[in-house]
């Protein structure tokens, strides 16, 4: 009885060491990467506010990217971005295979938007999570580095090819 009491124990303990942690704000490297958290007025997930994990090196972060070329150009489509969700949420799911069984009991959520070259390159990617999380800064680092390296995007029509910076949302995952 006593195995079964301390082994419980043990398991809760380091089950809850993912548990109820706040990403700090401001600017901060991990892995060589320079990554900026800001708050939110958004709710994200559940109506919980949240924070924004995005690349603090993109250059258009803070200004408006290029002005599509051409005079009157077509808006884009969503239906012409052709993106991998299954392969993203691979790569998100792959990375915190550890921490699953926490994020589904807190019934965690991670919003993805991509700024896309025209050949379909992830060039920044923000990663929109509610506060607290399970979900490190340790950990966006890992899958944002995955996804720069494996994921990529294809566009349908020519409208795509006005613009520099094509903005993708990816669907929520949930956990």
């Amino acid at each position: 009885m006593k195995k079964i009491i301390l082994l419980s124990t043990l398991a809760f303990s380091l089950s809850s060491c993912y548990a109820q942690k706040s990403i700090s704000l401001g600017v901060r490297r991990v892995n060589g990467k320079k990554f900026e958290v800001k708050a939110t007025e958004i709710q994200i997930g559940k109506g919980k506010p949240g924070v924004i994990v995005f690349n603090a090196d993109y250059e258009y972060n803070y200004k408006a990217p290029p002005l599509p070329k051409g005079p009157h150009p077509f808006p884009m489509q969503m239906k012409d971005i052709h993106m991998e969700n299954d392969k993203v949420k691979s790569i998100v799911i792959g990375v915190l295979r550890y921490k699953m069984q926490v994020l589904k009991e807190r019934s965690e959520t991670l919003r993805l938007l991509f700024s896309l070259d025209q050949r379909g390159e992830p060039k920044n990617i923000s990663y929109s999570i509610a506060q607290p999380t399970s979900i490190s800064l340790e950990d966006i680092s890992k899958i944002d580095e995955k996804m720069k390296k494996q994921v990529r995007a294809s566009f349908t029509g020519t409208d795509y090819l006005q613009y520099n910076v094509i903005h993708y949302n990816m669907p929520l995952i949930s956990f």
